[in-house]
């Protein structure tokens, strides 16, 4: 390593090309870890808790903006879970009654997609 780059401070790039969030796309490109550590000090810089990556300070904002949409994401999921699970059911019943309301209005349409699948049995598998 030469002296000029033993002299020259590390450099930090800021966010990453897959990202997209608006917590990436502020005014730094590149800055001295010191800076840095600076800031966050100060209050003018936060750290993502899940992710790492650096981003405005907010007060009371410990995640980024992708990692709250995937957690609000996540709790959204399982409330889902939770109500299919709780009302299984009810769901199945709603299906049944609509399956058995479609095939009475389309049956023509079934039935000939049941004698093409039937006479040609070879097109199934080339799709």
């Amino acid at each position: 390593m030469s002296a000029q780059q033993a002299e020259r401070p590390k450099q930090v790039k800021f966010g990453s090309i897959r990202r997209k969030s608006k917590c990436f796309h502020f005014f730094y490109d590149r800055m001295n870890i010191d800076e840095i550590f600076r800031k966050i000090k100060n209050k003018e810089l936060t750290i993502c808790e899940t992710c790492d990556n650096i981003f405005d300070y907010v007060p009371q904002r410990i995640y980024c903006d992708e990692c709250r949409q995937a957690r609000r994401r996540e709790k959204k999921a399982g409330y889902n879970r939770k109500y299919r699970k709780e009302n299984r059911e009810q769901l199945n019943a709603k299906k049944r009654i609509y399956q058995r309301k479609y095939r009475k209005e389309n049956r023509e349409k079934i039935n000939a997609k049941r004698r093409k699948k039937r006479n040609n049995p070879q097109q199934i598998w080339l799709k």
